[in-house]
């Protein structure tokens, strides 16, 4: 039974890749050297943001600020991120 979901789970992976990377090719091209990429992510940042508030912060958004932090290069980013007590706690308790 495992060797079947490890098939599944290689099939699902692929998909993925395969979604990712025509997703790129449409809306990121790579001839404006990541500006786009780094413009959506900087989008995301900012309509996550809007969104902490005690009881509000959902797995999702303290997952994802901080990692678009990340991707973005601002370290000073990251570090505000985890030292939100709603995003340090959301993440301590899982």
């Amino acid at each position: 039974m495992n060797q079947h979901f490890d098939a599944v789970d290689i099939l699902l992976n692929m998909y993925v890749l395969k979604i990712r990377a025509a997703v790129e090719l449409k809306y990121f091209p790579t001839s404006d050297d990541g500006k786009q990429l780094t413009l959506c992510r900087q989008a995301l940042v900012d309509y996550f943001s809007k969104s902490i508030a005690p009881g509000k912060v959902t797995c999702r958004l303290a997952d994802e600020i901080p990692w678009l932090q990340q991707q973005l290069g601002n370290k000073e980013g990251v570090k505000q991120a985890m030292l939100c007590l709603c995003i340090f706690l959301r993440l301590y308790v899982r």
